[in-house]
């Protein structure tokens, strides 16, 4: 009698997990709550219950891989479509699967060069370039907004002149060289390494833009 009762608790307890049909885990920097491919979402816990109630979590993937880093979690899918995370208990030898959710998965875009934090397109202002003190990468057509550490690149100019922009300085002989040229003069930016919050560096494609005022 004991044994039947502890199998209906059981029951009862995983049809409760079940039935709630909510998220049990977030993407940490999406609102949409998807996930982007060949890209390191980070996703964390939303369902407390399931720590309080000392559980042993296994997190596996039906897309890519799941890495645990210094206590976070890291997605990396590696198509579109969806990706099923489920979360496991671990008990002796076995697990138990005690919750089940749905990612939406998009492509991912590579970060682009921006100025005063608005993606660069075709042209770059003259009157930004003086004003602001860093240039930045951002990633366009993304429902959240990622910030990528720009460890370096070089500028370029269409006179033939170029100079190193470490960490995205802006430096003074950049801006001064700036003053010299007229609008419609080329500026390029060539050597481009970023660093993902993750801590994996990327080197991006040179990119040219056409200088107004």
């Amino acid at each position: 009698m004991k044994k039947l009762l502890s199998l209906i608790a059981l029951c009862l307890f995983m049809v409760s997990l079940f039935g709630q049909n909510k998220n049990i885990y977030k993407v940490k920097t999406s609102p949409s709550n998807s996930l982007y491919m060949g890209f390191n979402n980070v996703i964390e816990l939303t369902d407390s219950s399931l720590l309080k109630k000392g559980f042993m979590l296994i997190l596996k993937t039906s897309n890519g891989r799941i890495a645990l880093r210094s206590g976070v979690y890291y997605m990396l899918p590696v198509k579109l479509g969806e990706a099923v995370l489920k979360v496991l208990q671990a008990k002796g030898r076995d697990t138990i699967i005690v919750g089940e959710q749905v990612f939406t998965v998009k492509p991912v875009y590579m970060p682009v060069m921006a100025l005063a934090d608005r993606v660069l397109d075709s042209t770059i202002s003259k009157s930004a370039i003086m004003k602001e003190q860093h240039f930045r990468v951002l990633m366009p057509e993304c429902d959240y907004n990622v910030r990528f550490a720009l460890t370096n690149c070089r500028v370029k100019f269409s006179n033939g002149r170029s100079y190193e922009a470490p960490q995205g300085v802006i430096r003074y002989n950049i801006k001064m060289e700036v003053t010299r040229l007229k609008p419609g003069a080329k500026v390029c930016f060539e050597d481009i390494k970023i660093l993902e919050f993750t801590g994996v560096e990327r080197k991006l494609d040179d990119a040219c833009y056409t200088l107004v005022e």
